[in-house]
């Protein structure tokens, strides 16, 4: 805990428990964006500031919760540095009994007095544009307080603080704080289309793609009022209510849950009296409210809106039910194997005849000359070059072509499980002479990744012994009994003893890394559990998924990519059959991008995706003549 780690550049967060963020200003000022949750968090910061020879210049609060502000009177004593917050939540911050008198609803007993409710009071300023760092920006995100802050750094690194509720957390206390429902809803619309390379929520993991997230919250939303609906179907007051909220969920009821989530529920319950779905009223003296007459039971309002709703991104998969587990990761990173969707050409030319939308979207064009300009081609393998021990046609032809005009080509592939030379022998015994150089595996970004931010770490590696060859011939030193740091990959020589030590040291809170999301890899025999079901796995029985994960769609092998190749990010282009994994890497961190047809993706996938190539062919062979 307090670990340091590097985001980007100049983009540094501090793992703990609500996440501190670090801009490097220049060489040694540097602002904090909050500053955790008390005076021992501060001095935790100051020790880690110091070992790095860095100044604190400002800290930006992203709003004025107990546990983002805590370190805020320390630091600035220690600095003289200057504290920002906007709006109502700078008068929070600087007044800092306001927060436990406004959750309370008057003065606070002592025992809502406590470091989660009460930090002490620092001198803080109104948060504007002016007063961010060069190459900083923000974004408004009310609802969870009353002026929430997201930043934005120059690496393309948001701090989301509160914006959006981790999975896990959400499974654990289903209510979590909301000030104003209808804002919050809006703040997960505008999180859910920022583009960035690293999304850092304050509390739970680092992801790379925002708006699975936020469509877990925003579910959450309405399946907590389809309850209140459920709970106000008789006359209730909020005692009542309160109590039923806590049963059906299994929580705990203490000081700090009555306060937070009592305040949440009354929330909630403005808002759907201001929506008319519920109204209040007295009965005798006593405030009680009840679901309007004209508004069906809950379960049923959800069930009218989930026929509506969009569909998951790539149009895969059906909506997960209320309530499950893991729908932040599904949507995130279930492709079309999980279902087992009909692809390929037949199906293809079916739905294109069918659906008049092939010159829409102008397949095997390239009017703006696009591949003219690229120096690298990142291809993917098993659908866009092969299938199986064959050649797509005409793939083999196109990578001596890419050649003779003096471009590179480099395989990138998330299988883990194998390393660059099984790879180097598969296409040798197909007739294409490739050496090592040519081969990109989400093991050796992870690798990379391991260096770079847990050098002389020790690792416990779940994978192959071809993987774990690697790894340690590469200098990772690998522990089965005491590490410092889990790593999963595509293991086929899993067996129970491996899976119940991985639960146990996941379940200790080790920092948990994984090499690739995959659910399921493609076979000549169909498809076989890949890493994606191994991280389920490990979530049922140790209640987490990985803290980050580096194959595609992620930016760390996107960085790895461009380390290994040298090429410009502009002048690189991925060419995969994926759309929420070849596609996404490259359309999510700066990469053009081609999708090609001959594998999983249909021309109808992409017109229900919110991912889009920049263009389609129907195979590599069809690119040629524009390059």
């Amino acid at each position: 805990m307090y670990e340091l780690i590097q985001a980007g550049e100049r983009t540094y967060y501090i793992d703990c428990p609500s996440k501190i963020g670090i801009y490097r200003m220049d060489g040694e000022r540097v602002c904090l964006i909050d500053s955790g949750n008390d005076k021992d968090a501060g001095k935790k910061v100051w020790r880690i500031l110091e070992a790095n020879g860095w100044k604190l210049d400002r800290i930006l609060n992203t709003h004025s919760h107990a546990d983002h502000i805590g370190g805020n009177a320390f630091l600035q004593q220690k600095s003289g540095c200057k504290i920002y917050c906007a709006g109502m939540d700078r008068l929070f911050a600087e007044n800092t009994l306001l927060e436990p008198s406004f959750l309370y609803g008057g003065s606070p007993y002592k025992g809502l007095k406590n470091k989660f409710l009460y930090a002490k009071p620092s001198a803080v300023e109104e948060l504007t544009e002016e007063v961010l760092p060069e190459g900083m920006e923000m974004l408004r995100i009310d609802g969870h307080s009353f002026a929430m802050s997201a930043f934005r750094t120059e690496d393309g690194i948001w701090f989301t603080a509160d914006g959006v509720t981790a999975g896990q957390i959400m499974e654990k206390y289903h209510v979590t704080f909301l000030y104003d429902v209808e804002e919050y809803l809006a703040s997960l619309d505008k999180l859910g289309n920022l583009d960035g390379r690293l999304f850092i929520p304050s509390h739970g993991g680092t992801v790379t793609e925002i708006r699975p997230l936020a469509e877990l919250n925003r579910e959450k939303v309405y399946e907590i009022r389809d309850l209140l609906l459920d709970i106000c179907a008789e006359p209730k007051g909020i005692e009542d209510i309160l109590e039923e909220v806590f049963d059906h969920y299994g929580l705990v009821m203490d000081g700090n849950q009555y306060v937070l989530v009592g305040s949440t529920v009354r929330s909630y319950l403005a808002w759907m009296d201001d929506k008319g779905e519920l109204a209040q009223e007295f009965a005798g003296n006593r405030l009680v409210w009840k679901r309007d007459g004209a508004v069906p039971a809950g379960r049923a309002v959800k069930a009218q809106e989930a026929e509506g709703a969009a569909a998951v991104p790539g149009g895969k998969a059906a909506k997960s039910q209320k309530g499950s587990t893991g729908k932040e990761y599904t949507e995130k990173y279930c492709t079309a194997e999980a279902v087992g969707t009909e692809s390929g050409p037949k199906a293809q030319a079916d739905s294109d005849v069918s659906s008049g939308i092939r010159e829409h979207l102008a397949v095997n064009e390239d009017r703006e000359g696009l591949l003219k300009g690229i120096e690298c081609f990142a291809l993917d393998m098993d659908g866009t070059v092969y299938l199986g021990e064959q050649w797509i046609e005409g793939a083999k032809e196109f990578l001596a072509y890419i050649e003779g005009i003096g471009k590179k080509y480099v395989f990138l592939t998330n299988n883990s499980s194998k390393n660059p030379g099984v790879y180097v022998e598969k296409l040798r015994r197909m007739g294409l002479e490739a050496g090592p150089d040519k081969i990109i595996t989400s093991g050796q970004a992870a690798i990379s990744y391991l260096k770079k931010h847990y050098a002389g770490k020790r690792v416990f590696l779940l994978g192959t012994p071809m993987l774990q060859e690697e790894f340690a011939q590469e200098g990772i030193v690998l522990e089965k009994e005491k590490p410092d740091v889990v790593v999963t990959a595509f293991d086929t020589t899993l067996d129970y003893r491996k899976m119940r030590k991985v639960c146990e040291l996941v379940r200790a809170g080790l920092p948990y890394l994984a090499t690739h999301p995959d659910y399921n890899c493609p076979t000549e025999k169909g498809f076989i559990p890949d890493a994606g079901a191994i991280h389920a796995f490990i979530h049922a029985s140790a209640g987490r998924y990985p803290d980050r994960i580096i194959g595609k769609p992620n930016g760390d092998i996107v960085d790895y990519l461009l380390e290994r190749t040298g090429a410009g990010r502009e002048k690189t282009v991925m060419v995969g059959d994926r759309l929420y994994t070849d596609i996404a890497a490259g359309a999510h961190n700066g990469l053009k991008t081609v999708l090609v047809l001959s594998g999983e993706a249909t021309l109808e996938d992409v017109e229900r995706s919110e991912v889009k190539p920049d263009l389609i062919f129907d195979s590599v062979k069809e690119m040629g003549e524009f390059c």
